[in-house]
Parts: structure tokens; sequence; C-alpha cells
């Protein structure tokens, strides 16, 4: 979509390749505020939203870099997440192998 609007394929690897390094912040951060807000579970529906947001208007703006850095940002930001709650919900002698299997 973004070649459709006049971007070569060069810009176009580039504004793709910020939702990256957007997601190298989104992990840590998901966590963080997972943690202190206590609510892993909105804060997992909150980040998912606001990717599908951003990656459906990356197409449309102008913003086509920033939008894609958020995307990664939201859209990375939940795997955390859904590890730490796998984790936690297996008992501490199943760990090993549970983690193994995810």
């Amino acid at each position: 979509m973004l070649i459709e609007r006049g971007m070569n394929v060069a810009a176009v690897g580039l504004a793709i390749s910020f939702a990256s390094w957007g997601a190298l912040a989104g992990l840590p951060l998901s966590g963080i505020l997972a943690d202190q807000t206590g609510r892993p579970g909105w804060v997992l529906t909150i980040f998912c939203l606001l990717a599908a947001l951003f990656a459906g208007a990356m197409p449309l703006t102008e913003f086509s870099f920033v939008f894609s850095a958020l995307s990664g940002l939201f859209a990375a930001a939940p795997a955390g997440i859904i590890m730490g709650r796998a984790v936690q919900s297996m008992s501490s002698s199943n760990r090993i192998q549970g983690n193994a299997i995810l």
C-alpha cells in the first residue's frame, strides 16, 4: 500500500523496519506497565488495540515511519505479558518443561 502511494521500495523497507525498532522498546515497556498497574489483561488488550489502530492507519497518513514504529511498539509488547502469564500458571516443579514446550 505504501508503494502504491508513491514511496519507493527502499523507503518502504525502512519504514517497515522501524516496527522492529519500536518492538525493542515495547517488550520491556509492557512488562513494566503490567507490573505497576497490576492489570496485565488490560495492558495486553489496550496495546493490541493500539497496534491495530496504528497498523491500519499507516498507509492512510504521511507519517508512515512514525506509525510503523508505534505499530511495532504496541504489537510486540503483549508477547512478554503472554509468556509471563503462561509461566505463572505452571507449578514450580513443571516450569522447566513448560518453558521448553513454549
